[in-house]
Order: C-alpha cells, then sequence, then structure tokens
C-alpha cells in the first residue's frame, strides 16, 4: 500500500501480522549487474539497485546498503568488525594464510559461486523501473521497503540468504517486534558524507535536509519535556 514516509515515496511493505525480531520478511531480487555499469548509470536508474557482492574496488557508492556511508574510515571500519587494531595487526601476519582461506570460504558461502571479475568489481542486485511497481513485478518484494531517517523509526535490515530459488540474494530482516499494520523501514546506507565523492540522490538529499531541520526545531521542546 501507499507508505507513511510520504506521498513521493510511492508504494511500502507492511506487516501483515506481528512479527518477531531477527525474523526475514521478505526477499530482494532481480537482475544481476556489474557494480561498473551500476555505477555510470544516472542516481534515477539505480532506485531499486542493491549491492549483492561489495568487490574489492574502492568506487561503489551507487545502489542500496553499500557500506560507505558511515563517519568512519572504511578501513578502520573493516579492522574493527575483524577485531584487529592497529597494534596487533604485525602479530597476526603469521597467520594471514590460515585467515584468506577462511575468507575464501565465507565469502563462498555468502555470495555464492561468482567469477573473479565478479568478486573484484562487485554485482548488484536490480529491479527495473519497468518492473518497480508490484502490478508489474511481485515474486519478491524487498525493493518495496521504504529509507526513514528516523533511526528510531528503522525496524528492519537487509541481510544476505540463500534462496532455494533465486539463489544468493538479499533479503529484509527485523530488528525488532514488528506489530501488524507497521511499515517495515530500512536505512538504504546511501553516502550521504559523499566518502566515496559520487553523491546520494537528490531526493535523499533534501529528505535528509529536511529532516535535520525538524530535528533541530523539536531539540529545544524535547529538552523541555525532560
Amino acid at each position: 500500500g501507499p507508505s507513511s514516509v510520504g506521498s513521493n515515496a510511492g508504494e511500502g511493505l507492511f506487516a501483515r501480522v506481528e512479527l518477531p525480531s531477527g525474523r526475514i520478511v521478505s526477499y530482494y531480487n532481480g537482475t544481476r549487474v556489474r557494480q561498473d555499469v551500476v555505477d555510470a548509470r544516472a542516481w534515477e536508474e539505480n532506485s531499486n539497485t542493491i549491492t549483492l557482492i561489495e568487490g574489492t574496488s574502492k568506487r561503489k557508492a551507487r545502489g542500496r546498503d553499500n557500506h560507505r556511508d558511515s563517519n568512519d574510515d572504511p578501513e578502520k571500519k573493516t579492522k574493527e568488525q575483524d577485531g584487529v587494531d592497529d597494534e596487533d595487526e604485525d602479530d597476526n601476519n603469521d597467520d594471514d594464510g590460515e585467515n584468506e582461506e577462511e575468507e575464501e570460504e565465507g565469502e563462498e558461502e555468502k555470495y555464492g559461486d561468482y567469477d573473479d571479475d565478479d568478486r573484484e568489481i562487485g554485482l548488484s542486485i536490480d529491479v527495473p523501473k519497468e518492473y518497480a511497481l508490484t502490478t508489474h513485478y511481485c515474486a519478491s518484494l524487498g525493493h518495496k521497503v521504504n529509507h526513514s531517517f528516523d533511526e528510531k523509526k528503522v525496524n528492519c535490515e537487509y541481510a544476505h540468504c540463500d534462496h532455494p530459488r533465486f539463489g544468493q540474494i538479499r533479503c529484509i530482516k527485523t530488528l525488532r517486534p514488528i506489530k501488524k499494520g507497521e511499515e517495515l523501514l530500512v536505512s538504504y546506507g546511501y553516502d550521504i558524507l559523499n566518502v566515496t565523492g559520487d553523491g546520494v540522490p537528490d531526493w535523499f538529499l533534501e529528505g535528509y535536509k529536511k529532516f535535520s531541520q525538524l530535528s533541530a526545531e523539536s531539540a529545544p521542546e524535547q529538552q523541555e519535556q525532560q
């Protein structure tokens, strides 16, 4: 049905029953597009594009959930995820060979059997604009989940999954219990700080500015209530 996010958000995805936390509630499938092709297109052509394989190239900004939107230095973020500090990095060099084998097995399990070019350049899932409406495509509905600038309203996240028909794709997973009729909302993970130099869609920038302004205006009132 129509999204509660705003009149320009189009269709949204809503819970038809009560949902527990950690539940996969929708799948995100479409055509496979190389990341360099996605990055060369205008933002308007990537409205339903999501990263499937992040790849090793540094420039991957155009698409949802590209993991380049945070304040963190990407290299620092990677080390933190691996549990490696700068001081400990040298101590772990002896295990590089073993770690590389474990990483390769993990990538295989996460992304499936793709060739080296796909792994290096990156790969995205795309639902072309002509199939964006559910009247034209509804085999999977993950592309209908809308973004919320309000972190308190974000109740779902993107995850990887192995679908019995579609193979390795993306999915929508709940972050907390969700009530019947509640709209499912995620963070698109766009590069609002322009880390990659590729900017964000116009609608996203306008929405971010509007939300930031409203948040600043409501801050004094919230402090008075406290």
